[in-house]
């Protein structure tokens, strides 16, 4: 990662990093990450016709279900 700002306050002083990251998961999961237990957030899609082939995702109401049925 190189960053390199421009020239800034009454002394134009300027910051030059350089530094080798190593990524080891992703923002977002997706469906064939190898890190899923790492990645930070996990997006399952949700079907109109077929909301919930596997079940009811945790946390959701029936309120829920008659929402997303409706869109």
């Amino acid at each position: 990662m190189k960053l390199k700002s421009q020239p800034m306050g009454v002394n134009l002083v300027m910051v030059d990093v350089q530094q080798q990251l190593e990524i080891y998961a992703h923002m977002y999961a997706h469906m064939d990450s190898e890190s899923k237990e790492y990645d930070e957030v996990l997006l399952k899609p949700v079907y109109a016709d077929d909301p919930f082939p596997n079940g009811l995702p945790k946390g959701w109401t029936k309120e829920d279900v008659e929402w997303i049925k409706n869109k």
